[in-house]
């Protein structure tokens, strides 16, 4: 709670305001509804029309003063939450970014998208249900009891105990009744996202194995879960609505009761019998919020708690380091360990060097640590044991984005936006020249199938690039790391999903754009590596074998028996 109102503190004046306004509206209806009364009680003895003239500007006045302050304090108020969700938001994702991807990996793609956009929405009730109201009601009660105490003291105390009973015992019940509802809202609605998300994302799979069915059954038993929850939270708040509303009438009751007797003995008029009801009954405006105010509070605690839980996981790399460019960009590994857990060890005392400008390949089969060395490189995960430097600086002396900004990456599985080819390949150089764009594309083996879309570099790639083929997103990832003219490229697969002649076009285009870079290529395709200095062959997590192409053909080791299955298999 201490967190949420600590950010208050940045919009606090326009809070504030709009705990005034909100006052200030109650009393202006509670004005028009006393002066209302005044003015039909008042009419019906029928008195000369300057006897009510006043009255009837009152009713005017309160009447466009409560419309217009009610407007004012919406404004405001909803103006300032707004702009602190947005801040949330904001801060939210400011968390998940330095967690990609190691830290992601414990959160459903679904679940963060829920927290992100209904958790972040629900702590407008918060402050506009939570903190508000209690001095809204306040505020009023005070007021109003002082008011009523110039006609008697009894009358005071009776809204006292009326507003003490709508705004604290009722929240009690309603509280016993609801019970922990709010916050399996909130759990409930993340698996429901999360489950709708995997079923979108995955439909041609599950329509291809016939799975149909049994995910719709699994999104259906979430939805009638949810169904459930809400219809309980909506039952509470029925509840509490009832009988906030009985305790505002029997409280207007109680009030006419005292004052007949006063009326009969002449202390009070008539008049002031009918003002003194629709006033008290029009002041429990300011204490209805206060009925659903514990619901509220459990349902903002567990949307918070469902938001900091993220903003609070600490990354699995530090943010710390230094922005200052290394003396060169030869890069080494010195016998690095590595393990994702303490189970599974991936790499084991690996040991090599890549010279400035020099090339090296690493291959092996699948799950043997290849796209690890990258993750490493890229420091999306630190190493335990051993050292890795470019430019003889330890990796940890780097600010993360600023050693990204010295390689230019083509990942295994490479995320293409719902955005244009154009766009897509710009991500990773907004401000390149027409000239570089055109001599990636152009290296990416792009040119070809850009001419033959109807749209050409403004074809919509749709989500993940689902409307290109495999190949086609490759090139376009491969685009995109030319275009960074990094000094350092990192090739992990690129040419996963290409036949086998364009696979070999686009090897030795990308071999051109290796000229003067310090290039690691991580392949399990043993094609286009005769221009490599070294290749190395990984195999349980550790360098098995190295040299250049025809030295590890002609030791016929596990690189000569990976490279004969895969000649065999081509021909």
């Amino acid at each position: 709670m201490i967190r949420l109102l600590k950010l208050i503190v940045t919009v606090w004046p326009a809070m504030l305001a709009g705990v005034l306004l909100s006052v200030v509206t109650i009393f202006s209806n509670i004005g028009l509804m006393g002066v209302s009364a005044f003015l039909i009680a008042t009419a019906a003895l029928h008195p000369p029309i300057a006897a009510i003239s006043t009255a009837v500007v009152g009713v005017r006045f309160f009447g466009i003063a409560r419309a217009a302050f009610r407007y004012s304090e919406r404004y405001l108020s909803h103006d300032a939450t707004f702009k602190l969700l947005s801040r949330l938001r904001v801060q939210f994702f400011q968390a998940i970014e330095p967690l990609a991807p190691a830290g992601l990996g414990l959160y459903r793609p679904g679940d963060l998208l829920s927290r992100m956009a209904a958790d972040v929405d629900s702590l407008q009730f918060f402050y506009l249900r939570v903190v508000a109201p209690p001095f809204v009601a306040v505020l009023t009660l005070a007021g109003m009891v002082y008011w009523l105490s110039v006609y008697s003291g009894k009358f005071g105390l009776v809204l006292l105990a009326g507003f003490i009973a709508a705004g604290v015992i009722l929240p009690v019940l309603v509280k016993q009744v609801a019970g922990r509802v709010a916050e399996e809202v909130g759990q409930a609605q993340g698996q429901l996202t999360a489950l709708v998300v995997d079923s979108v994302e995955g439909a041609a799979e599950l329509t291809v194995f016939g799975c149909s069915h049994d995910q719709i059954q699994k999104v259906c038993t979430a939805g009638e879960k949810l169904s459930i929850l809400q219809k309980r939270s909506a039952q509470a708040a029925a509840l509490a609505d009832s009988l906030g509303s009985f305790i505002g009438h029997f409280s207007a009751w109680v009030v006419l009761v005292l004052a007949v007797p006063m009326v009969r003995s002449g202390v009070i008029s008539g008049v002031d019998l009918a003002v003194l009801v629709l006033i008290v009954e029009s002041s429990f405006e300011a204490v209805q919020p206060l009925a659903m105010v514990y619901v509220n509070m459990r349902e903002s605690y567990q949307a918070a708690g469902r938001l900091f839980s993220v903003i609070d996981t600490k990354p699995a790399i530090s943010e710390a380091g230094s922005t200052s460019l290394p003396i060169d960009y030869d890069i080494e590994f010195n016998q690095v360990g590595f393990a994702y857990d303490e189970q599974t060890k991936v790499l084991d005392d690996v040991s090599f060097k890549v010279g400035a400008g020099r090339r090296v390949a690493i291959v092996g089969e699948s799950g043997v640590g290849k796209s690890s060395i990258v993750s490493l490189l890229v420091r999306f995960w630190d190493y335990q044991i051993g050292s890795i430097t470019i430019g003889e600086r330890q990796l940890q002396d780097f600010q993360p984005d600023h050693l990204r900004s010295l390689l230019g990456v083509v990942p295994q599985a490479a995320y293409l936006f719902n955005a244009s080819i154009k766009d897509n390949i710009l991500l990773a150089n907004p401000d390149g020249s027409l000239e570089k764009f055109n001599q990636a594309v152009e290296a990416a083996a792009l040119t070809a199938v850009i001419a033959d879309l109807p749209a050409g570099l403004e074809t919509m790639v749709g989500e993940n690039g689902r409307s290109l083929s495999g190949g086609q997103r490759q090139r376009v990832a491969i685009a995109r790391a030319l275009l960074k003219d990094a000094p350092i490229l990192v090739l992990d697969e690129p040419t996963a999903g290409l036949d086998p002649v364009t696979e070999r076009a686009v090897m030795a285009d990308i071999k051109m754009a290796m000229v003067g870079r310090t290039t690691i290529l991580v392949t399990h395709r043993l094609v286009g590596l005769d221009g490599f200095d070294e290749i190395l062959m990984l195999h349980e997590g550790k360098v098995a074998e190295r040299g250049s192409l025809v030295e590890l053909i002609n030791r016929k080791g596990l690189f000569f028996k990976m490279w004969n299955q895969q000649k065999s298999m081509l021909e």
